[in-house]
């Protein structure tokens, strides 16, 4: 996950260590908002002077594209008569006090097969920049590879076949602990069958792993989300449903994956979304569905009596996640899982991670290994681990994958 939920984006646009936000209209009735927070919990409007939009999104997503450590947004617009109008996709890099757009992605993506609802910036191939996953609403989902500069390529042939349509909320998330992005597609076929697992082989070529789903009913369902739920260090599934309940799928540690009884209670209502977090600080994840289309309407909000407390650090993303070098250094986040962490000097430099519930901390450097020297082990179960040292990559596992990446000299980025 990004920090950012459909149909906005949150993120810290004009580099004052506040959260901002980008709100779009759904419907073009306004212009397209954006918010500068003060650091307090306010936030002021500043709307078309950083963007001058007006768009149908069916999402907006935050993410440093290009490399200048500056949040650039992607809005996916669903055109003049949606849901039947061709799918159109909007660039826009950012430079701390505004958005300019950019012909950084094909503008009309029906032509790759698409009315896209969703996005999420994922880095799948490992290249260290942030490529774009798009959920659709009437053809396949479509994956598309950034060349490290913000123009991407469409990458479709590296997605097994699908039987689409109606893909709402995809999740990407290191399901078998390779160290590379997998993903859920919610539905993955119709909106009658199971999601669809996609396990990639760390180049951004995914095959399809459904088959090592047990006991997931066929439903219309609207969301997946990858979380630690029984806290052994792998991670597991939620899924929001429109036409069923709740629930949840356990990972066995090697992404497969079998279907909890009686995970959410049976209530009946239809859900539109779901989201995770601790609401009550009891250290255990608590669920917030969207309601709508059949039932009450009434969103609700459900407790993890049952999930394991969360010990493991972190277990989280984005700007939820602090990051930063030993030496207080603090890292910048760049969307998706990726953060960039300037830290100084030659020779071994310990990055950490911190959540609500601990911290992690990983040495990277010429004298780091795989795994972490004693005395800097991360926190049990954290999945933390150096990567290449004379590449200066550093690896951090989080509820998807955090990955920071140190260069020589006086700048890191990831």
């Amino acid at each position: 996950m990004d920090g950012a939920g459909a149909p906005g984006g949150r993120g810290d646009l004009d580099g004052d260590g506040s959260v901002d936000l980008v709100v779009p209209d759904a419907w073009a009735l306004q212009d397209d908002a954006v918010f500068l927070g003060d650091g307090a919990g306010g936030f002021v409007e500043v709307g078309g002077s950083w963007l001058g939009t007006r768009s149908r999104a069916g999402a907006a997503r935050l993410a440093d594209v290009d490399g200048d450590l500056d949040l650039d947004l992607f809005l996916s617009d669903w055109g003049e008569a949606p849901p039947t109008s061709p799918g159109v996709g909007h660039l826009y890099l950012g430079d701390g006090a505004g958005f300019t757009p950019v012909d950084g992605v094909p503008a009309d993506l029906s032509a790759v097969g698409t009315g896209p609802i969703d996005a999420d910036f994922v880095d799948v191939d490992g290249d260290w920049d942030l490529d774009l996953l798009l959920a659709s609403r009437t053809g396949d989902s479509i994956l598309l590879l950034n060349d490290g500069t913000g123009t991407f390529l469409d990458a479709d042939a590296q997605l097994p076949p699908q039987k689409g349509p109606y893909v709402y909320g995809p999740d990407a998330c290191d399901v078998d602990g390779d160290g590379d992005l997998d993903l859920w597609l919610d539905n993955g076929a119709n909106r009658q069958l199971a999601e669809q697992l996609l396990v990639n082989d760390g180049t951004g070529t995914f095959t399809d792993a459904t088959d090592r789903v047990s006991g997931n009913p066929g439903a219309d369902d609207n969301e997946v989300q990858c979380a630690d739920l029984d806290g052994d260090g792998d991670m597991d599934a939620v899924v929001a449903s429109l036409s069923d309940e709740e629930r949840v799928l356990l990972n066995d540690g090697l992404g497969a994956f079998v279907l909890l009884p009686d995970a959410f209670p049976p209530l009946g209502d239809a859900t539109l979304g779901l989201d995770l977090g601790d609401l009550d600080g009891d250290g255990r994840l608590d669920a917030v569905t969207a309601q709508g289309e059949a039932g009450s309407f009434v969103d609700r909000v459900y407790r993890g009596t049952g999930v394991a407390e969360d010990t493991r650090a972190p277990s989280d993303v984005g700007p939820r996640v602090r990051v930063y070098a030993a030496d207080g250094t603090p890292g910048v986040w760049r969307g998706g899982d990726l953060f960039h962490v300037a830290a100084p000097g030659e020779g071994v430099v310990t990055v950490c991670a911190t959540d609500g519930a601990a911290e992690a901390c990983v040495d990277v450097g010429e004298e780091a290994t795989e795994t972490p020297p004693d005395g800097k082990a991360p926190a049990p179960g954290c999945g933390c681990a150096a990567a290449s040292a004379r590449a200066g990559v550093l690896q951090v596992g989080l509820l998807g994958l955090l990955a920071l990446r140190r260069r020589r000299g006086a700048r890191a980025g990831g």
